[in-house]
């Protein structure tokens, strides 16, 4: 079983080695978190505590992902999709094989193999199926600019077209990655060991040259494409030179050398970087503002950032490095909105 970092939702492959894109999101990062064998069914309990480190509620179910403004989801063992409040309460009963959060009153679900729309009572109000104006009116690849990258049926390669759907430039993207800050990572070759990337801008303009190299890697017979998330965040975007990672600027210039291990993109100011399997957190100038010292570490959310401790437990500490939730969960939790939400069984 792997899960998607971006959107944490697990899914079943033929090898763990797997590194395709989600099924859910088509999210194509480097990070499967994490590609596991199978586990047998067990009741999972999860812990649900607010950003002070207090107990909020607890859940038994194999997902739970709460929030505080909205309503939650979470996954029964039937693996059904259903909604809860923020004191845990279930709203909408499980029934869903796919479920998405709410927002502006509806909520995007899958029953029976249909997809369509809920309002919070519950009841389906759309049950059309998706098509390219669903596209574009979904938040997965599109980015600040409202653009969307629409795929071409007859070549399997990616548009780019506005909001209205007018095509601004012809389907020749083989991979891509949302507009970040006016730009968006994007790939035309398909044949390169170590295939290439650059940056265009909300205009289709190629304006940081595909100088940059990602990763194609064979899964038994097929080729799966192996892209790390390379989107701009204050002014820098993570790049792979042979072994290292380093930062580049929006003009496509090194702004720190290649130098880590790993290295994410920044959030909150402060971008995750691991060397020697020690990970902390940099500045936008690479200086370290939390030293390399955890197991493993994710980004900033809501001015927390999850760390695995020596223990292998996870807990959450602030930006001056005080730990605000104790090593307390035993798999990586996740970060709502005033929550933190993870396993404890």
């Amino acid at each position: 079983m792997s899960v998607c970092s971006l959107c944490h939702r697990p899914f079943d492959d033929d090898n763990e080695s797997f590194f395709g894109s989600c099924p859910y999101c088509g999210n194509t990062d480097s990070i499967y978190e994490y590609a596991r064998p199978k586990e047998p069914e067990k009741e999972r309990v999860f812990e649900v505590m607010d950003f002070g480190g207090r107990h909020v509620f607890s859940m038994r179910a194999r997902l739970v992902y709460p929030s505080q403004e909205d309503w939650g989801l979470f996954l029964d063992f039937n693996s059904r999709w259903g909604y809860i409040d923020s004191e845990g309460r279930i709203v909408i009963p499980p029934i869903f094989d796919d479920a998405h959060s709410f927002s502006e009153g509806f909520a995007r679900i899958s029953i029976d193999g249909k997809d369509g729309f809920i309002d919070r009572s519950g009841k389906v109000v759309n049950s059309a199926a998706p098509d390219a104006a669903d596209v574009l009116s979904d938040p997965i690849g599109r980015g600040e600019e409202d653009l969307a990258f629409v795929q071409d049926l007859s070549s399997k390669k990616f548009s780019l077209r506005n909001r209205q759907g007018q095509l601004i430039t012809p389907p020749i993207f083989i991979l891509y990655q949302g507009f970040s800050e006016g730009l968006a990572a994007v790939s035309v070759e398909e044949d390169h060991p170590q295939t290439r990337y650059g940056y265009i801008d909300e205009c289709g303009r190629m304006v940081i040259p595909q100088t940059l190299c990602y990763r194609a890697v064979i899964v038994g017979r097929r080729r799966e494409i192996y892209m790390h998330d390379s989107r701009f965040k204050c002014g820098r975007a993570p790049f792979w030179c042979e072994v290292l990672w380093g930062y580049i600027d929006a003009t496509g210039r090194v702004a720190i050398a290649p130098q880590f291990d790993t290295a994410e993109i920044y959030s909150e100011g402060l971008a995750c970087v691991s060397k020697s399997q020690r990970y902390g957190f940099v500045d936008v100038d690479g200086k370290i503002f939390v030293p390399l010292q955890f197991l493993e570490a994710r980004n900033f959310e809501n001015g927390l950032a999850l760390v695995q401790f020596e223990d292998n437990k996870w807990g959450a500490i602030n930006r001056e490095s005080d730990v605000v939730i104790p090593p307390t969960f035993t798999y990586e939790p996740r970060i709502g909105s005033g929550f933190v939400c993870g396993r404890i069984d």
